[in-house]
């Protein structure tokens, strides 16, 4: 999937969005019941339409009710649009170079 970046993207879209449907509703937990870590984030959202960054920002935000957590794994904080970003619970930062 990382050599087909907007394949990659809709296999993300569609297995959340499946998982949103499909799981109950769980309310606010203190720690998620499911954990997605998605490696290389920037193949996701690189050159990604609107109408895809939109969606992807929808779904994060609906699922966390079902007690599922995602998170996007980059070298570069920059490579999450804001919007994705402010919808994500917690963000963990090592060695930021210049």
């Amino acid at each position: 999937l990382y050599q087909m970046p907007k394949l990659y993207a809709a296999s993300l879209l569609w297995m959340l969005s499946e998982l949103y449907e499909q799981l109950p509703e769980a309310g606010d937990l203190e720690k998620p019941k499911l954990v997605f870590f998605f490696d290389e984030a920037h193949l996701l959202f690189n050159d990604a339409p609107q109408v895809l960054l939109d969606k992807i920002e929808q779904v994060i935000r609906l699922i966390r009710s079902k007690g599922v957590g995602v998170w996007f794994v980059s070298q570069n904080p920059s490579d999450i649009p804001d919007n994705v970003l402010g919808q994500l619970g917690n963000r963990v930062q090592h060695a930021l170079r210049a």
